[in-house]
């Protein structure tokens, strides 16, 4: 969902040129893909181990699921990871209950986390489907990250990770009620997050949750989650991530707060990574 840096980048450069005279303002994030005619799921099951549990390849209005045992108890840290290919994820329990939905915003690469304790003994059901229902086939990974008996600090994580997720959802469809909520449930992991002493999954939300300030029209609340955001994406080499934040801390300096100089140099240094993420390796 939403990843439009290497897009937006790309346009950059024809923009820059004319900053001083106009500019878009921020682009909200995309909503859900319409869903397709529903097609009968792919089903495997899996007996989990640590590593990867499967590759697959696939492709829009289709559906991987994977069903698993688990006993009460266990916890499985499990993540879809994204190979140029954006994918959105349900996980249900053993009674057929949606227990979250995953869908993030950096679009068709990174990891799509999924954890899960499982309350009580019986088969999961993990399904895979493309963001988007046109989409061309393309790979991901399925991996178990870790699996053992859970501790308290494994379901903090769990607690953490759909507060995330729902916050995503939340901020994807646009309506006022719907981001205010979303900020509620940013706050709420972000908080999680930082007891769990993961920096990575703090920078994610401050990112969030400046996208839901900004469509919000708080311009100078969504300036100080991009820059807290930015400076934990420097710090951790996120270059892709960079990206996203600089080029919505350009639109909120330019179209929001009227610092065209300051919005050319989040602007200048977007391109430059969009350029370097692209050169031949």
């Amino acid at each position: 969902m939403r990843c439009g840096f290497c897009r937006k980048a790309s346009l950059l450069a024809l923009g820059l040129g004319g900053l001083l005279s106009g500019c878009q303002g921020p682009t909200p994030p995309a909503a859900p893909a319409p869903r397709a005619a529903a097609r009968p799921a792919r089903e495997r099951r899996l007996a989990l181990a640590p590593g990867t549990a499967a590759l697959a390849t696939l492709a829009g209005g289709t559906t991987h699921a994977y069903l698993f045992a688990l006993p009460a108890g266990q916890y499985a840290d499990l993540a879809v990871d994204q190979r140029g290919f954006d994918v959105a994820l349900t996980l249900a329990g053993p009674d057929g209950r949606t227990l979250t939905f995953v869908d993030g915003p950096y679009g068709d690469h990174g990891p799509e986390p999924v954890p899960l304790v499982a309350e009580t003994a019986g088969t999961y059901r993990l399904e895979v489907r493309a963001s988007d229902v046109r989409a061309a086939p393309g790979p991901y990974a399925l991996l178990v990250r870790a699996l053992r008996p859970a501790t308290e600090e494994d379901r903090t994580r769990v607690a953490a990770e759909r507060a995330y997720a729902r916050g995503e959802a939340l901020r994807g469809r646009r309506d006022r009620a719907a981001v205010v909520a979303a900020i509620a449930e940013d706050q709420r992991a972000l908080g999680l997050f930082a007891g769990l002493n993961d920096p990575a999954r703090r920078a994610d939300t401050l990112a969030s949750l400046g996208w839901a300030h900004d469509a919000l029209g708080e311009e100078t609340a969504a300036l100080g989650l991009f820059e807290q955001a930015l400076a934990l994406f420097r710090a951790q080499g996120r270059e892709r991530e960079m990206g996203e934040v600089l080029n919505d801390l350009g639109k909120v300096r330019h179209h929001r707060l009227g610092e065209p100089r300051r919005a050319l140099a989040c602007y200048r240094e977007a391109l430059a990574l969009n350029h370097r993420l692209h050169e031949p390796r």
